[in-house]
């Protein structure tokens, strides 16, 4: 994923660019920085970039039946490596923009037009 001609990862992640990406790549970026040495150092400030756009949850009972009630759900689950070695399950899901409240100054610019529009109608009546 390139973004501006340098390709994207947790460490040039921000709380705006995070509107970008979606859960599938969490993960994946996740698990590229397991390999850099510096991911326990800011884990809590790419764990926070990311709940700015996501909803986190752990997983905390494995079994099948609850993995397929975070699906149904429209959570993506996957497994990601905190500090000291800690595999942790999480479901992640996209903060849906559904109210004016829900506009920040980060996620304004990644909103089409008909969106904002539905938002702006669905908080003030049409017509």
């Amino acid at each position: 994923m390139k973004r501006q001609g340098q390709t994207l990862s947790l460490k040039n992640l921000t709380k705006s660019n995070v509107w970008d990406i979606q859960e599938n790549d969490v993960f994946r970026l996740w698990a590229q920085a397991e390999r850099d040495a510096d991911l326990r150092d800011n884990e809590r400030h790419y764990i926070d970039v990311i709940k700015s756009a996501f909803t986190i949850e752990e997983v905390k009972v494995d079994r099948p039946e609850v993995i397929k009630k975070y699906e149904a759900r429209g959570c993506q689950v996957g497994e990601i490596r905190l500090d000291e070695g800690t595999k942790v399950k999480w479901a992640l899901k996209k903060k849906p923009i559904l109210r004016v409240t829900d506009l920040t100054w980060e996620n304004i610019h990644h909103v089409s037009a008909h969106k904002l529009i539905e938002v702006l109608e669905r908080n003030f009546g049409g017509g």
